[in-house]
């Protein structure tokens, strides 16, 4: 893969995270947590499963390897998970944030 293919991707990404964030911070907080026939119980749920994947593998490559995941509770709205996505960025050298 060279430079410029994984620069596209890194900059879909980002894209497509953005846009997750444009549709649910407008969501209430009982459509936030509403319980869905999905993969995973709600949109929190969802939301909170692909920030989780980022957050592994930042981590990894720094070097270390989360035993678990943090939990979705600890995210009452889009908001509280748009911020803790902002701090993640703040940690990884070489970020966008």
């Amino acid at each position: 893969m060279r430079f410029e293919e994984l620069e596209s991707l890194l900059d879909y990404h980002y894209w497509a995270r953005d846009r997750l964030f444009g549709a649910t911070v407008q969501l209430t907080a009982e459509q936030w947590t509403r319980p869905l026939e999905s993969s995973f119980k709600s949109i929190r749920d969802t939301a909170v499963h692909i920030w989780a994947s980022e957050m592994v593998w930042c981590a990894r490559w720094q070097g270390s390897s989360p035993s678990g995941l943090q939990s979705s509770d600890a995210f009452p709205n889009a908001q509280s998970l748009r911020t803790a996505w902002q701090d993640l960025e703040l940690k990884v050298p070489g970020s966008r944030a």
